[in-house]
């Protein structure tokens, strides 16, 4: 097994919701490990969104979604077309119709997919929203 000297943390969200990765040296102990990325999370916190700068193939990368329950998730494909977000829902069974979405990760962050779900959910929560005219943000 090849022991790492540098490794990417899940994404830190930024000020403005955007993202960043950080790298941080392998360390020997979790306590350690925290003391040396907690400033390195700290400063991304402050920083505008940008993209992990990859150099090698010897990193991971790991995403979380707070924000939402699931029960199974896709990540992005590299080829044509692949930015053309899917829905798929199924059939009403038991009180609960299944939603499936596809987003490519260049276009949609996981937070931005968390709230589109949210909403989903709002809606199926209260049906008769649907009829009801919804401000829209922006305009």
């Amino acid at each position: 097994m090849t022991r790492l000297s540098n490794i990417p943390i899940s994404t830190v969200m930024t000020a403005n919701e955007g993202f960043r990765q950080i790298w941080c040296k392998n360390t020997a102990d979790f306590l350690s490990f925290t003391k040396a990325v907690t400033p390195q999370i700290e400063i991304a916190k402050t920083t505008e969104a940008a993209p992990l700068r990859v150099q090698k193939e010897n990193f991971f990368c790991a995403s979380c979604l707070p924000w939402v329950h699931f029960s199974a998730i896709t990540h992005a494909e590299f080829s044509f077309g692949s930015a053309v977000p899917t829905l798929t829902w199924g059939k009403l069974k038991d009180g609960k119709i299944p939603v499936a979405c596809k987003f490519n990760h260049a276009f949609v962050d996981g937070l931005h997919a968390s709230r589109f779900f949210m909403q989903l959910e709002s809606l199926f929560a209260d049906p008769d929203s649907l009829w009801r005219e919804h401000p829209v943000e922006g305009r």
